[in-house]
């Protein structure tokens, strides 16, 4: 510890320098963090809007909803963890196309080559049995189509999200007017420290002549 014995309270230009700078750099890095939320926050609700044009995109067209599997997912992926509102509307219709996606059980019919237009008689098919049926489990492929009541619905809950991700961007930026503000303050107050400092010491050489 060191112990000032000149009884003096002086403050140099260097000390209050540092301590400004101390002061400003934790204010600088909370604006940094804030503005890279903010961002990233307008970015999370233009991929929401993409998805809204998609689903309504699809359900005038009426084709396979393929592409807008993969954008919800996708936008689950990249914003979920930092804005958890983005994966509660967005994960319960990932669920729901997944669901749909399924597969559909099908049951092909393996035909003896007597049943077979233009295959003689003897040329049967490996594992048919020579006759009769088999049949043959297989996998019918799906085409998922967005229905009106899909796209109200979805859309919906979108735009409710994408409403809540903007009042909460509204508050950030009256968090970054105020980090700014404070940045203001803590200049003000350093250049008058200084100048009190600089007039402190005129005084002091004034003494001393």
């Amino acid at each position: 510890m060191t112990i000032n014995t000149s009884g003096s309270n002086y403050m140099s230009n260097a000390t209050i320098m540092e301590w400004m700078e101390l002061k400003t750099e934790n204010l600088y890095t909370k604006m940094r963090d804030a503005m890279d939320t903010s961002n990233n926050r307008v970015a999370a609700e233009d991929a929401l809007n993409d998805i809204k044009g998609k689903i309504d995109d699809l359900k005038a067209s009426g084709a396979d909803a393929h592409e807008l599997r993969q954008m919800v997912s996708d936008t689950i992926a990249q914003y979920g963890e930092e804005f958890p509102e983005v994966g509660k509307v967005l994960q319960p219709i990932a669920d729901e196309l997944s669901d749909r996606y399924k597969p559909v059980p099908a049951t092909h019919q393996q035909t003896s080559s007597n049943n077979l237009p233009g295959v003689r008689s003897g040329n049967v098919a490996p594992n048919s049995g020579g006759s009769g049926t088999k049949p043959a489990p297989l996998t019918a492929p799906r085409t998922v189509k967005i229905s009106s009541e899909d796209a109200e619905r979805w859309t919906k809950q979108i735009s409710d999200n994408v409403d809540t991700l903007g009042k909460q961007d509204q508050l950030g930026m009256v968090h970054l007017q105020d980090f700014n503000a404070q940045l203001n303050r803590t200049k003000d107050m350093a250049s008058a420290l200084m100048a009190s400092a600089d007039k402190a010491a005129d005084n002091i050489v004034a003494h001393i002549s």
